[in-house]
């Protein structure tokens, strides 16, 4: 009875490919396409982030910038700036948890036990190319600047050296310290 009805729904599953059989072409045609490697497998070249997204953070690019930034200033001359963090550039990875309980025993003499799995989310980009999902990064936090600069001796000018590595940085001004360069 069995093979009959098997029978009977292969019959019917031949028939229908049968009369639609350009509706069925097309579908594997587009599953042969999903599933063929696009090529990039072979470039294993990881391109750097955009700035902003996830960029990755340089101390001493981070110091030359600004030290560019504040010898533009009028006055200011020659500068080096010299960064400290309190805290270095961290990135939070996404993560699935799965959590499994058992309880067993019977009546008073009960237990319970819980085990937390971890895992980092990754995410594969063709071929063998995988990398961490990111959520966001933490961008280090300063602890003080030291701006040495050849017009350092002019109030206005290190008043101005003050407030621009303030606001680059959140420091505080009682944690910038502006002195005047050595004449080499």
């Amino acid at each position: 009875m069995k093979t009959e009805s098997f029978n009977q729904a292969a019959g019917k599953l031949w028939s229908f490919i049968k009369n639609n059989k350009f509706v069925m072409v097309v579908l594997l045609a587009g599953l042969v396409l999903i599933l063929l490697p696009t090529g990039k497998a072979a470039i294993t070249k990881q391109e750097p982030a955009p700035a902003g997204e996830g960029a990755v953070f340089s101390l001493a690019e981070q110091e030359k910038r600004i030290a560019d930034a504040l010898s533009a200033i009028e006055g200011a001359g020659r500068v080096t700036v010299v960064l400290t963090l309190k805290s270095g550039p961290e990135q939070v990875l996404a993560t699935d948890e799965s959590v499994s309980s058992n309880q067993g025993g019977r009546g008073d003499n009960s237990e319970s036990s819980t085990r937390r799995d971890t895992t980092t989310v990754i995410v594969s980009s063709g071929g063998s190319v995988e990398k961490p999902v990111t959520l966001k990064y933490i961008y280090p936090e300063y602890l003080g600047a030291l701006v040495v600069c050849e017009g350092a001796d002019n109030p206005a000018v290190e008043y101005q050296l003050v407030k621009a590595v303030s606001g680059l940085t959140g420091l505080g001004t009682d944690k910038i310290v502006v002195t005047k360069m050595n004449k080499s």
